[in-house]
Formats: C-alpha cells, sequence, structure tokens
C-alpha cells in the first residue's frame, strides 16, 4: 500500500519545480518525460484523498512540528523576515512597492489588476506575503522530504488563496456577471454544490460529458 506522507512528496517534487524552471537545461532533459509521469501519478493517488476533508488533510503532522521548531530555534531569521515584510507592505500602501505577477501568469492579465490602484495593492500584498511565508520555509533548512512536503501544501494554500479566485475581486467574475446578467453567478454556484455533493468533493475543470473512452 502506497503511504501517503510518500505520495505527498512525490507529487510535491515534480509539478511544482518544474512550474518554476520551465525550461530545462541539457543534462536535465532527458529526465523530465519520467519526472512527470512520476507526478502525474502520485498526483492520481493523492486526488482521492480529497474524500477526508480538508482539515485532515492540512491538520499539524511531525513535518509541521520539526518547521515550527526550526523557526522557533531562529528568532532572529524570523524576525528580520518579518521586518522585510512589513516594509514591503508599507511600500504597497504608498504605491512605490515594485511587487509584480509574473508576465506568463494568466490569472493576472486583465489589465485591471495594474491599473486599479485597489486591486493592484490587494494583488501585490497577496504576491508579498507568499514570498514571505516561501522565504520562512527556506529559512529553516528542513529536510528534503519535510521541505517537499511544506512546499506542496503551501503552494497549494497560495495557489488557493490568490484574489483572482475570489469571485468579489476578480475583474473577470465581475465581467461575466455583466455579461450574463447574473446567470454566471447561478451556474457557478450550481457547479459548486453539485461538486460538492459528491465523492471526491473536488471541482470538476472539464465537463466530463464530451469524452469517451477510446474515442478522439
Amino acid at each position: 500500500m502506497v503511504d501517503e506522507k510518500d505520495v505527498i512528496t512525490m507529487a510535491a517534487t515534480t509539478p511544482i519545480d518544474a512550474a518554476r524552471n520551465p525550461t530545462p537545461t541539457a543534462g536535465e532533459s532527458a529526465d523530465v518525460g519520467g519526472a512527470e509521469s512520476a507526478g502525474a501519478g502520485a498526483l492520481d493517488l493523492l486526488l482521492p484523498q480529497a474524500t477526508v476533508g480538508v482539515l485532515r488533510r492540512f491538520r499539524p503532522d511531525a513535518s509541521m512540528a520539526r518547521y515550527a521548531l526550526r523557526l522557533a530555534r531562529r528568532p532572529g531569521t524570523v524576525a528580520a523576515r518579518y521586518g522585510k515584510l512589513g516594509a514591503e507592505l508599507a511600500g504597497i500602501a504608498a504605491g512605490r512597492s515594485a511587487v509584480a505577477p509574473q508576465p506568463r501568469d494568466r490569472r493576472f492579465s486583465d489589465p485591471a489588476w495594474s491599473e486599479n490602484p485597489w486591486l493592484k495593492r490587494t494583488l501585490q500584498t497577496y504576491l508579498a506575503v507568499g514570498q514571505a511565508a516561501e522565504g520562512l520555509l527556506a529559512d529553516a533548512e528542513l529536510d528534503w522530504r519535510d521541505n517537499t512536503r511544506l512546499k506542496f501544501v503551501l503552494t497549494n494554500l497560495i495557489a488557493t488563496s490568490a484574489p483572482s479566485n475570489n469571485p468579489y475581486l476578480s475583474p473577470a467574475a465581475w465581467k461575466a456577471f455583466i455579461d450574463t446578467g447574473g446567470l454566471s453567478v447561478v451556474r457557478g454556484t450550481r457547479a459548486f454544490v453539485s461538486d460538492m455533493a459528491s465523492s471526491p468533493r473536488i471541482q470538476t475543470m472539464v465537463a466530463p460529458d464530451p469524452f469517451e473512452i477510446g474515442a478522439g
């Protein structure tokens, strides 16, 4: 039986690192296919764990305890990281921050994220806090297994909390609401309730109806 921790470790290693380094070097190119296959297989095993509930999946465990202990032993490092974050947030509030998403990050491709002062500051705050959280994980200098597991959880938490996922903030959501006369909210709510009503209780990304096994 595959250990749940091993599955999370495998899943965390390949997709996230590949996303951060999308162009492998000549020495890495030969391993890309195998790594992607391993990551996909790990995720296939991990997805059914959605049925156990959010709180259980993100409950504190030994890796989290070791992470907290490492940071507790480095108060100066933690203080410096929070001081840097505080200075960045002050710069964001004053409109002086240069924090910006990656050019290829399509979540924030709408001009409103850079032109609307309130949305711009919201986005910059999200990015600054996410970078600080990732910095704290790196500061802890955990072993490979703990770092990989916590990086997987942290990366997903950061992605989930993106302001582009908030229908009250997302320019795309507001435009869809206006264009459809509010029907987009009704459809989205109906789809969400339907997804959560049956296992594995995760949101459906594509409609299953058009796909047929063995066809295409």
